[in-house]
């Protein structure tokens, strides 16, 4: 009889005269047996998950999504929508203060003891219980317009609290462009170093079969192969910016901290921006008008007034109406005539009824300085809030200005930007040319080389820092709206 077993792949045969060995040593092989298997289905698990892995899309985000996705996470904004919510519900309170306010009140009392009897006109030792309901209702009637001064504040504060919304959604699409195009820039870069690679490594080829041939001197393909590890650094060195400034950009809009993604490059047209002249005191005007930081001021500002008028409406009388309805039950009530328990539903609906209907007039006289206080804090607030307008429009000018100037340049520098780039390229190619008829030195070629990549990199930052400063110039006029972008 012989048994069979395959363990890690390996047969081993059992002969009947081993068979008694094979018995004593039946656990330690059923172990190896059951970790053999374990380890195979340790080993599947990882293949598949390293499958799942690579079959993983990464996630592609264009600039509308991702400034999308971050006005739908970011934490200030969330913030700002919740205190929005509590503006609105102090707004329906304002509104509710011309309504009466209305409350129930009900008291069940047990005593022990002596207790007059009004029925019996005596002291009698013994227990009783009552019951008391009430339901009152109050109404303003004047208050020197308190109640409408409270809800015009109420109003502006609404209203200032909405346009901080939107100045918040317009600072997240500052930033989500500012590090958007700063990775697009880096991408650039590193497309950039991988075409001067490849071009410089045919160079090289080239002069390798100069250098067999005896046509040049070995030292030039050295300082070629020099030159392209100087690349080929440049390149490891734009790639690690580039993942730096992803995770920033994954930061602001609340990614995944171990989720792949990439933005997609905007086929946005430079030769309309180009073209577009602005006017300081247009943009400026434009500005006053669309500014939402400054609109929340205004509006803090006209709540300062009407908060100031309620103040003062302290100084004079408020007049209230009042109604109210109780009745009374009480477990030894009897009837004088009969001599039996009055009922509960009797005492309540016919017997013990009592309403009152009247008018409270109030007049102050002496405060103790608190009606005075109040005045004095809600003015200063409210030339606080001025001051606040006129400090936040110098700054609005100030920052059109900077926005208009750093434009202009932008155009400025993205013209010379590419008339350098054009002129090294046909100085590089020229070079290029020359060195291989023998005309010139490895030197010329390496350095009309250095001048074409630095003209490219200032080409590509030129034109992102014009695609910037575009959003820029929209973000201090207050016009930037993720739906005046363009999407492609």
């Amino acid at each position: 009889m012989i048994i069979n077993k395959l363990i890690s792949g390996t047969a081993i045969v059992f002969q009947p005269a081993n068979l008694e060995l094979y018995k004593q040593n039946k656990p330690e092989i059923q172990g190896m047996k059951l970790s053999n298997i374990t380890l195979k289905l340790f080993s599947i698990s990882i293949f598949f998950s390293i499958s799942q892995i690579g079959f993983a899309q990464k996630l592609e985000l264009s600039f509308h999504e991702a400034v999308q996705k971050a006005l739908e996470e970011n934490i200030q904004l969330k913030t700002e929508k919740n205190q929005l919510i509590v503006n609105k519900a102090e707004q329906a309170q304002s509104k509710a203060q011309f309504l009466p306010d209305v409350s129930a009140y009900a008291q069940f009392r047990r005593q022990n003891g002596n207790q007059f009897i009004p029925q019996e006109a005596k002291l009698v030792n013994t227990t009783t219980q009552d019951f008391y309901p009430q339901i009152s209702a109050n109404m303003t009637l004047f208050n020197a317009f308190r109640n409408v001064n409270g809800l015009k504040m109420a109003n502006h504060n609404l209203d200032a609290q909405q346009f901080r919304v939107k100045r918040t959604e317009q600072d997240i699409i500052y930033n989500v462009a500012l590090q958007y195009l700063t990775v697009l820039f880096d991408k650039e870069l590193i497309r950039i170093a991988e075409d001067n690679i490849e071009s410089q490594s045919t160079i090289l080829e080239r002069i390798k079969g100069f250098v067999e041939v005896g046509e040049i001197f070995i030292g030039d393909q050295y300082n070629q192969e020099s030159q392209i590890k100087s690349l080929e650094l440049a390149l490891v060195e734009a790639i690690n910016t580039m993942e730096n400034d992803k995770s920033l950009l994954g930061q602001t809009l609340m990614l995944e901290p171990l989720l792949e993604f990439d933005i997609t490059t905007p086929q946005w047209a430079f030769a309309t921006q180009l073209v577009e002249t602005y006017q300081l005191k247009d943009l400026y005007q434009t500005a006053l008008g669309n500014r939402n930081d400054l609109k929340e001021l205004n509006s803090l500002k006209q709540s300062s007034e009407y908060q100031n008028k309620m103040a003062k409406s302290g100084y004079y009388p408020t007049l209230e109406a009042f109604y109210s309805y109780d009745s009374y039950y009480n477990n030894s009530a009897t009837d004088p005539s009969t001599g039996e328990k009055v009922s509960f539903q009797d005492q309540i609906r016919v017997n013990n009824p009592n309403k009152t209907l009247g008018l409270r007039l109030r007049i102050p006289i002496f405060s103790n300085y608190l009606n005075r206080t109040n005045v004095i804090t809600s003015r200063i607030q409210m030339e606080n809030a001025q001051l606040n307008i006129k400090n936040q429009e110098q700054a609005i000018y100030m920052d059109v200005q900077t926005a208009l100037q750093n434009y202009k340049a932008a155009v400025a520098r993205y013209e010379s930007a590419q008339a350098q780039f054009d002129a090294a390229k046909i100085a590089m190619e020229t070079q290029t040319a020359r060195y291989e008829l023998g005309n010139a030195t490895i030197i010329d070629v390496t350095t009309t080389t250095n001048a074409f990549i630095q003209s490219e990199v200032d080409m590509a930052q030129a034109k992102y820092r014009l695609m910037f400063q575009k959003i820029l110039l929209e973000y201090q006029t207050g016009t930037l709206d993720i739906n005046t972008l363009p999407e492609k």
